[in-house]
């Protein structure tokens, strides 16, 4: 496996940063995210892969990084499509029960019969055909997409369970490459863990639900935990069995999005079940030096939470 190295990052450090040349510092962790998406292509290339198999929990970014591969990958003369797994859900109605409630984070709210033909018909055909889920219809539409593979095509299958054995058993070993992203670095101060990981992603998640879903903070944090049950239950474990790991947090991130977290956490009300937590997280992110909008790269991987 290749993997770059994991480190926590020094809130002053990344303070005395900032302040001393904030575009090149901002620059410098872009480019760190690059590098890691072309070293990406470099093996998918290398080893004469047709399927990537993009995993990480939510709020890692793959989306925009399965996005970025693809691009890359084009760029360098080959064809390349991305594939959401989410096209692939059951209809609502015929969603498995766990634990007496439905369940759609389960790898069993997947059409398994339905991907295990795509990743077939992409190794064997030239063309071919993929359903389209409608989330406010909770109905997934069969053929209702037509992706064109040719001989040299690459097709990046993107989703929370891609790495799930019951889905990367379907593509021969000889053919697929495992891609596991998610932020590997949390914030640390005085030497202590300061912000973790997974609130580094909780705050991109609610954020982005905010504007892109008009969830509140309170709404983020009702299903927060059932999605953070299912990470360590389905998630996680299967990042063992990714042929590289990429670290998608950017050191500059929290200055950039505090503004917006703490205006949306201040909404949460004293009486709220998440209060406490939501006080912890505007405490933290006072801590890093504020960073306008407007310096953040139209290209950047932040885009897909900040808008």
């Amino acid at each position: 496996m290749f993997c770059y190295v994991d480190k926590d990052y020094d809130v002053d450090v990344l303070n005395e940063q900032i302040a001393a040349d904030i575009d090149g510092f901002i620059s410098e962790c872009e480019n760190f995210y690059k590098a890691q998406i072309m070293s990406a292509c470099d093996h998918i290339i290398a080893e004469n892969k047709t399927i990537v198999l993009l995993s990480g929990p939510s709020g890692s970014g793959k989306t925009t990084t399965s996005g970025k591969i693809r691009d890359e990958l084009i760029r360098r003369g080959k064809i390349a499509h991305v594939v959401s797994l989410d096209d692939f859900y059951l209809n609502r109605d015929d969603l498995p029960i766990v634990d007496g409630v439905q369940n759609a984070e389960v790898v069993e709210a997947l059409d398994l019969d339905g991907i295990d033909r795509a990743m077939r018909e992409v190794v064997t055909e030239d063309v071919v055909w993929l359903p389209h889920y409608d989330f406010k219809s909770g109905i997934r539409t069969d053929n209702a997409q037509k992706i064109e593979i040719g001989e040299d095509g690459i097709v990046i299958f993107e989703g929370i369970h891609a790495l799930n054995e019951r889905i990367m058993g379907h593509a021969d070993e000889n053919f697929r490459f495992g891609i596991y992203v998610s932020p590997h670095s949390g914030f640390t101060k005085d030497g202590e863990l300061f912000m973790s990981k997974r609130d580094v992603r909780f705050v991109r998640r609610f954020v982005r639900d905010s504007w892109s879903r008009g969830t509140d903070p309170e709404g983020t944090y009702a299903m927060w935990g059932m999605v953070c049950e299912g990470e360590d239950k389905f998630i996680r474990p299967c990042a063992k069995f990714a042929d590289i790991h990429i670290n998608s947090t950017h050191a500059y991130e929290p200055g950039l999005i505090a503004a917006m977290a703490i205006e949306l956490l201040e909404k949460v009300r004293p009486e709220s079940d998440f209060y406490e937590k939501a006080t912890e997280i505007i405490r933290e992110l006072k801590y890093f030096d504020p960073i306008q909008k407007n310096k953040l790269p139209e290209t950047s991987l932040l885009r897909e939470f900040v808008g």
